[in-house]
């Protein structure tokens, strides 16, 4: 019988520690949802991974045009004229297996 008590004490605790004061927040508590303090913190954890995703945009960004002009300059040397938009397209979904943006 003890046991059985242990046991659904843990339960209840476990339970208590998934709904707790942290959770409110969740569950439409003003006070906590919208405190100046919270929303401080959410707008500069939001500012700051924005500008991060958006860093991390540009960079790749900026490697994909490195990548086309480079291939631009090879044909051209290769062949004494620029590749045609069917030909770079062609040769870009063979080298990364998706069509150029």
């Amino acid at each position: 019988m003890k046991r059985k008590h242990t046991i659904a004490l843990c339960g209840l605790a476990l339970s208590l520690g998934a709904f707790g004061p942290q959770s409110l927040a969740f569950a439409g508590n003003a006070a906590l949802a919208h405190s100046p303090a919270n929303l401080k913190k959410t707008d500069a954890v939001f500012e700051l991974d924005y500008a991060q995703k958006k860093r991390i945009l540009r960079e790749e960004r900026q490697q994909q045009d490195r990548r086309q002009a480079a291939y631009r300059v090879y044909f051209y040397r290769k062949h004494g004229y620029y590749p045609t938009g069917a030909q770079f397209r062609e040769w870009y979904y063979r080298s990364y297996g998706v069509h150029p943006t």
